[in-house]
């Protein structure tokens, strides 16, 4: 089949006024339209990418809390003592990919930032084995009913000073018990 729209042909006003007649795109000749369509790609190119960057700053953000946490737990893991709190079995000490799993955050450390990475914001539960650890997270193990619910509640009245008032609402009730 054939178009019925037609070519046109005339001179290109980005060309040297001596240059011939050439078809013409949007008063350009084809190798100028596709240069200034180039240009045109590369400034919304540059616009997105400094959309990124604005992007990039929140992620720092989180890089640098995600450092800190890493941090935090390595020092932590210098105090492990290779045993659960709660149960007595062996916890992970000493063993660098899976040591993190023995550190249990006392407050979620997701919900509760302020104190996420407070020197007493941990007790050393197993992960393997009995897996306290895991059981305490999803609250299949509750903390009155640990044996080490005492130094939990010690811990927890240590660090109840530094916890936003804003994040209060995420103290489970069973800690906020023990400040009366």
């Amino acid at each position: 089949m054939y178009s019925t729209i037609s070519k046109k042909i005339g001179k290109c006003r980005l060309c040297p006024p001596d240059s011939g007649d050439k078809y013409l795109i949007a008063g350009l000749c084809q190798f100028h339209y596709k240069n200034e369509q180039s240009k045109k790609y590369l400034e919304r190119q540059k616009l997105k990418n400094k959309a990124r960057g604005l992007i990039k700053v929140q992620d720092n953000n989180a890089a640098s809390w995600q450092i800190e946490l890493n941090e935090w737990y390595k020092e932590k893991g210098k105090e492990l003592t290779g045993f659960c709190a709660h149960c007595g079995g062996r916890s992970c000490k000493g063993n660098k990919k899976y040591e993190r799993y023995s550190i249990g955050h006392i407050l979620e450390k997701s919900k509760v930032k302020s104190v996420a990475t407070h020197p007493l914001n941990f007790i050393e539960l197993c992960f393997f084995g009995m897996s306290c650890h895991t059981q305490m997270d999803n609250k299949m193990l509750p903390m009155d009913e640990m044996k080490c619910w005492s130094e939990i509640v010690y811990r927890f009245k240590q660090m109840y000073p530094f916890i936003a008032p804003k994040e209060h609402q995420y103290i489970p009730d069973i800690l906020l018990k023990t400040l009366k």
